[in-house]
């Protein structure tokens, strides 16, 4: 199974080499958000390889690089391949972390140390330790070209888990039931009145939304972190809208009125939030 990771891993760094190599050798119409069209490639080919935390980077997250590329038959073919391989590489790591005696930390490690040349040309040297999301996710790719692009950010979207008072309970006392801040914690919650809901709560990194048009007057929203490719059918980029390059601050969507929840957390350690008025 080692062996197998080992050579998937391999096998995306080279891909992604080659594809890279395509595009500056070939370079397609391309445009990077916030970058001088002079640079525009050089970046491309940064993001699309970009596989390593930065120091201080939420694990949660991964790296926005917003774009539009029109490729070539053999460009389109390697951006396929490299999707595929991903896949491989994703559903490998995956299998292997399910065996009773897998060593997942020590095998990353050493995967972070391969292709160091490779690895220390695109990031700063001392970068080791791969990032899964980023390995994974892939290069979007559109069968066909949109006549028109638009993108918007969509900031500070939340996850939200109801959880009974068991649940939440059971969590605490996971954590430590003699440390003094969970037993206040645990203290809050047995004061709750019978039937308040709770709700955990995490803050989504800011997403940008692609709005497509295509001839026919179909329309696809999606979601994209990565610059969005598609076959070049003669006509190049499509239109599309400048857009700010970092997110906005504050909600882009309004709470639902009969669903506010409580300003600060009833129990921080968990992020856990009750409904105002319970």
């Amino acid at each position: 199974m080692i062996q197998d990771i080992v050579e998937s891993y391999d096998g995306l760094v080279s891909d992604l080499q080659a594809l890279a190599q395509a595009l500056r050798h070939h370079q397609p119409p391309h445009w990077l958000l916030g970058a001088p069209q002079d640079t525009a490639m050089s970046k491309l080919c940064t993001a699309i390889q970009d596989l390593w935390y930065q120091p201080g980077q939420d694990g949660r997250e991964t790296r926005t690089d917003i774009g539009l590329v029109a490729l070539d038959a053999d460009q389109y073919r390697l951006v396929e391949t490299v999707n595929l391989r991903k896949q491989q590489l994703q559903q490998r790591i995956r299998d292997y972390r399910q065996h009773p005696a897998a060593d997942w930390p020590a095998l990353r490690g050493k995967l972070g140390q391969r292709h160091d040349d490779f690895r220390q040309h695109l990031v700063a040297s001392g970068l080791a330790r791969l990032h899964l999301k980023q390995c994974y996710r892939l290069l979007p790719l559109l069968p066909e070209r949109p006549i028109k692009v638009g993108f918007s950010w969509y900031a500070h979207g939340r996850s939200i888990k109801h959880l009974t008072f068991e649940q939440a309970q059971q969590k605490l006392l996971d954590m430590g039931e003699y440390k003094p801040h969970i037993q206040a914690q645990l203290h809050t919650l047995g004061n709750l009145r019978p039937g308040t809901r709770l709700a955990q709560v995490q803050e989504l990194a800011p997403i940008m939304r692609a709005n497509l048009l295509y001839p026919d007057g179909r329309r696809k929203a999606m979601s994209v972190s990565l610059p969005l490719m598609f076959i070049d059918d003669g006509h190049g980029l499509p239109e599309f809208n400048d857009v700010a390059s970092e997110p906005p601050s504050g909600r882009t969507r309004q709470a639902r009125a009969d669903q506010r929840l409580s300003s600060e957390p009833l129990l921080p350690s968990l992020r856990v939030y009750s409904y105002e008025g319970e």
